[in-house]
């Protein structure tokens, strides 16, 4: 098992787009189908989403060490953060445990 907390903050996203991954874990989640480790969000800034009441999702799928972020956007679940819903000195907490490769 695997402990982690990291503050994630930016200052200039110059030209990415696409989905917000955080990567950098120090090992490397065990590789067992369906093993998706849901990870605590705390407090974040700079979530240009458009619309309050959204709250930040984050998840680490199996034989990985990316952290997929996400947004509680719906009803039905949440959708990929994208970097449009970011702005340049945005950032968040976010901690968690997860089972590791041997």
């Amino acid at each position: 098992m695997c402990w982690f907390q990291c503050r994630v903050s930016g200052d200039n996203k110059g030209g990415l787009s696409g989905a917000v991954y955080i990567k950098g874990l120090p090992f490397t989640s065990l590789n067992q189908t369906n093993n998706w480790q849901a990870l605590a969000v705390g407090q974040g800034s700079g979530w240009a989403t458009g619309t309050a009441g959204y709250s930040g999702a984050a998840y680490l799928p199996w034989n990985t060490t990316l952290i997929t972020m996400h947004l509680w956007d719906g009803t039905l679940g949440t959708t990929a953060l994208q970097y449009s819903e970011t702005s340049n000195d945005g950032g968040t907490s976010i901690n968690g445990c997860y089972m590791c490769t041997a």
